[in-house]
């Protein structure tokens, strides 16, 4: 018996000690689980993400959610970084945190997304998959605020996360959902990483623009043109990096969208150039 239990324990060590390292091995080397067949949604969203420490040959990043990305595919540049909203801003603020590290050229950073996407709040269905097991890891606590490390660790089990192997274990992933409606104002933690991202560009001598996303023409009237959220922004002193924010925000009808904020392929090109020429107005003049 006690021969059989010493086998046990040292099985399960060597268990332990080999999922460990294999976790490991996925986050620091994406490109080895890839080849292996990995391809959990949560590492997709990781894979992505990871590319914001290489050098992305250019002076300028963009970012935003699943519909900029549309039009600045990561498939298409290395400086196009578009993931999608449910990385919430803080995704958001540490993809740009990773490229400025990495690209020391780093001129510029456009963030492009839905207002809903800047509003979003933490508490939903998605943060799990999509924020807390690609970005939750021990190399990224330093950019964690005590709000945000709260609501991650909200449930015991979700502060083993930042460990890799723990994000392959076949666990039901933790729900951060609760009954709030869809926000029409930035959120805590998007409030939070909006000024914490507008500091950090500051900081490095970057400009920071931040361009709305393609709006269902639905949100202009049940938003009241979005009253609550300018005079938040105003209130919140953001008034400058959300310049040209609501001024150039662009609408189509529901129908010209496939789903939620994703606009018909038709559309794509013409919405992008207008992207484009509204950030050349934006850029400072040297």
């Amino acid at each position: 018996m006690k021969r059989f239990l010493v086998r046990i324990s040292i099985f399960f060590t060597v268990g332990f000690f080999l999922l460990y390292g294999i976790g490991e091995l996925f986050l620091r080397y994406p490109v080895f689980a890839e080849k292996i067949g990995y391809s959990e949604s949560w590492f997709r969203v990781y894979k992505i993400a990871s590319r914001s420490k290489e050098d992305i040959n250019s002076e300028i990043l963009y970012l935003g959610d699943s519909g900029a990305g549309q039009m600045f595919p990561y498939t298409e540049q290395k400086h196009y970084l578009p993931i999608n909203g449910a990385i919430l801003i803080p995704g958001q603020y540490i993809l740009a945190s990773n490229a400025i590290k990495s690209n020391p050229n780093l001129k510029s950073i456009v963030l492009i997304a839905n207002p809903l996407s800047i509003a979003a709040k933490f508490e939903d269905s998605f943060t799990c998959n999509n924020f807390v097991k690609p970005f939750y890891t021990k190399e990224n606590l330093p950019h964690f605020s005590d709000l945000l490390l709260k609501k991650v660790t909200i449930k015991p089990v979700t502060k083993f996360y930042k460990y890799g192997f723990v994000k392959l274990l076949p666990f039901s992933d933790i729900d951060y959902f609760n009954q709030q409606p869809e926000l029409t104002i930035l959120s805590d933690i998007s409030l939070e990483y909006t000024r914490k991202l507008v500091a950090l560009c500051k900081k490095n001598n970057i400009n920071l623009t931040i361009h709305s996303g393609a709006v269902d023409i639905k949100y202009k009237e049940k938003t009241n043109d979005w009253t609550e959220m300018k005079a938040q922004i105003k209130k919140e002193g953001l008034t400058e990096v959300f310049r040209g924010f609501f001024e150039n925000m662009k609408y189509y009808e529901s129908n010209q969208f496939i789903t939620g904020q994703h606009l018909r392929k038709e559309y794509l090109a013409d919405f992008k150039a207008y992207i484009l020429q509204n950030q050349k107005q934006l850029v400072p003049k040297n």
